[in-house]
This record gives structure tokens, sequence and C-alpha cells, in this order.
């Protein structure tokens, strides 16, 4: 189960993110798609995949995690 957005929420965790603080990842969803394009033939199965994934941020960078979907 996802954690849930809160609507009343939302205003200050962008706020708080502006700021640069550390917010707690349960309010907020971070939710991502990557599609990534290599030149190696080794590698070539990556351009013929598509990447989803959830992430999170803290004050001076972001946390993210992909899985591939073949």
């Amino acid at each position: 189960m996802f954690p849930t957005l809160h609507t009343c929420r939302c205003t200050e965790v962008i706020a708080a993110m502006a700021r640069g603080e550390d917010i707690d990842p349960t309010h907020y969803n971070m939710r991502t798609h990557a599609i990534l394009e290599m030149g190696d033939p080794d590698l070539s199965w990556i351009n013929r995949s598509l990447f989803v994934g959830t992430g999170g941020r803290l004050s001076d960078q972001m946390i993210m995690t992909l899985f591939v979907i073949r």
C-alpha cells in the first residue's frame, strides 16, 4: 500500500522542499519512469526496457530506486 498524499499538506510539503528541508516520505508520493539509452551492444536490452521507480528527497539529494519492466 502506498502512503496517502493528503491534499491539505501539499502546500506545506512543497514549501518545505523549496526551503531544502528533509521531509517525512510518508507525507508525499514520488513516482517516476525512465527510458535509458546505451550504445554498448551488450547492454542493448536496456534500450528496449522501461524503468519505473519510487523516490524520496533529502535536503541536499534525491534518492531513486528503479525497477525494470521488460
